[in-house]
């Protein structure tokens, strides 16, 4: 992986979540889990870039994230589509999604990703906050929350960019 300059960084931020995914790689003191997210934003916040993920409060990952405070983002190409299916309908709690995927895990400024990943970004989260459902249009209420379950966002400082 090369890293490369936050001016030469280029995603389309309308496409590159909702349409073609990443893993979300979190990893605190006593597991590293992964997870498909199709949420999130890219830009500037407090004079410094940072990305925005959503993760369900129901979500295994949510409590590593908590504990671990650093994630990557890794963007695979098209072929990887049914293996980001997979993380995003099983759950660590069921089996061990690393070690079956067959990716490789490795880490970059000690933050986990996988190899196989076209681009990665390295992030460390600077600030988190659950979005109450009290706050929700009552449309997207509809759609979204009728299990009562609710998204937090984190908001993390990109420490890194990296692609191959």
């Amino acid at each position: 992986m090369k890293k490369i300059n936050f001016e030469d960084f280029s995603i389309n931020p309308f496409t590159s979540l909702a349409f073609e995914w990443a893993l979300l790689v979190v990893e605190d003191q006593v597991e590293t889990n992964a997870m498909t997210i199709a949420w999130g934003q890219f830009g500037v916040l407090w004079r410094e870039y940072v990305a925005s993920v959503y993760v369900r409060n129901t979500r295994y990952s949510k409590h590593i994230l908590d504990n671990g405070q650093r994630f990557s983002l890794c963007f695979f190409d098209e072929s990887y589509k049914s293996l980001l299916k997979y993380f995003g309908t099983v759950s660590k709690k069921d089996e061990d999604k690393i070690l079956k995927s067959g990716l490789t895990l490795d880490k970059i400024d000690n933050i986990p990703y996988f190899k196989e990943a076209k681009l990665v970004i390295t992030c460390n989260t600077f600030y988190q906050t659950p979005l109450p459902l009290e706050n929700v249009n009552e449309k997207i209420k509809a759609c979204y929350y009728s299990d009562e379950e609710y998204h937090e966002m984190y908001i993390g400082k990109i420490e890194g960019i990296y692609q191959k």
